[in-house]
């Protein structure tokens, strides 16, 4: 599959656009190519580092990370985020998960308490319902990791 006309088109114009890298490692992460989603967003990360939207860039490199199965490196991004944006519910999803998989349920579950505060009906099933994931290895995975700790179906 080629990326959208309009992200190739981005590259081929400017190859420095850091939103266009990041969006292209996250949609390599949606298709379960973690090795090129964290290429990727590390490249649009290395390009922007001071972006206002810093904490953005690493919460999609977060998920890049979970695609990858490098939980470690998604945390540390998943908590860099946090520090720029408290209430980014996407990060905190990303977070829940790294914890999860790292095998910190006691961390896991309060973060997942930090979320439901922020998203009161946040469920497995709504995640499943409206993420772009939902039908790829990473997006079984997070749905995993959620019911690891006690995210309610």
């Amino acid at each position: 599959m080629g990326l959208a006309p309009s992200a190739e088109g981005t590259l081929q114009i400017n190859p420095n656009d850091s939103m266009a890298w990041l969006l292209k490692g996250t949609l390599h992460a949606f298709r379960d190519e973690g090795a090129a989603a964290v290429a990727d967003t590390g490249r649009a990360l290395n390009l922007s580092p001071l972006d206002p939207l810093k904490y953005f860039y690493d919460s999609l490199a977060a998920t890049a990370a979970l695609a990858a199965q490098d939980y470690k490196l998604a945390h540390t991004l998943a908590l860099r985020s946090l520090r720029a944006n408290r209430t980014h519910t996407s990060t905190l999803r990303a977070l829940i998960v790294a914890q999860a998989m790292l095998g910190d349920t006691v961390a896991a579950r309060e973060t997942v308490a930090q979320l439901h505060q922020l998203e009161p009906d946040f469920s497995v099933s709504s995640f499943l319902a409206k993420s772009a994931s939902n039908m790829s290895e990473l997006g079984q995975r997070c749905a995993q990791a959620f019911r690891l700790v006690g995210v309610s179906a």
